[in-house]
């Protein structure tokens, strides 16, 4: 199903397979274009059984020979958006993963981390 929803989604916004930047933005950072502007600091998050999990691996190459301050986690099981599931254990431990990337990064943070509401610690 999501294989098919993958193709469904890429035809919606390149129809007949159109040769763009677009259609694999990973392409303009492993080329070596200059950006305007540096990048930020990137976190990233994949489930093992994510149907993009290669997409991931190829960012996280990038970011790892370009100096660019970054965290990249492979979740065991997870599948597409697994983190948006916060009944799940992993789901839950994934979020305070990235909430304490964005503390690290984030400039005049300086409180603690809150506790999710929506969600019970993980233990």
């Amino acid at each position: 199903w999501i294989s098919d929803r993958i193709e469904e989604v890429t035809e919606a916004y390149l129809p007949s397979g159109e040769a763009h930047d677009l259609a694999d933005p990973l392409v303009v950072l492993e080329r070596g274009d200059v950006p305007d502007r540096p990048f930020p600091p990137m976190h990233a998050c994949c489930g093992t059984m994510d149907p993009v999990i290669d997409d991931t691996r190829r960012l996280e190459a990038f970011l790892g020979t370009s100096g660019i301050p970054h965290q990249v986690s492979y979740w065991p099981g997870g599948v597409h958006a697994f983190h948006m599931f916060v009944f799940q254990r992993q789901a839950r431990a994934c979020w305070r993963e990235i909430l304490a990337f964005t503390h690290r990064h984030v400039a005049g943070v300086d409180d603690e981390i809150r506790d999710m509401p929506w969600a019970r610690p993980v233990p």
